[in-house]
């Protein structure tokens, strides 16, 4: 956001303050197994936090932009918990694997082979 002249003009901070009263919110539901970690665009939420931190002049408002920084790294540690889950889900140990092959019969290989 700048003007003519260059310089950053102002957003509207009651705008701001909503929006990361949202992303809180929004985060909560996260955590509480509402909604997919992955609902919520943490790049997008961090643009928005970027956009107002120059312009908080009170307190409180430094207070709402910290908690929001602390319910997105709630939010972080969720898709990260998520995608190691996902991401074991696809491993199988080959061993595994091969003794489970040992013990089919042909027939029964060649039904699962067909049906994949």
């Amino acid at each position: 956001m700048t003007s003519s002249s260059g310089k950053a003009e102002r957003p509207r901070l009651a705008s701001g303050r909503r929006e990361l009263r949202e992303l809180i919110q929004t985060s909560e539901a996260i955590r509480d197994r509402k909604f997919n970690p992955f609902f919520l665009d943490v790049g997008l939420a961090v643009e928005t936090l970027r956009k107002y931190f120059p312009f908080w002049d009170h307190i409180e408002d430094h207070c709402l932009d910290a908690e929001t920084i602390n319910r997105l790294a709630e939010v972080l540690g969720l898709q990260k918990s998520q995608l190691r889950y996902q991401s074991s889900a696809l491993y199988t140990n080959p061993q595994m694997l091969e003794k489970k092959f040992r013990v089919l019969s042909v027939k029964r290989l060649g039904e699962i082979f067909l049906n994949s």
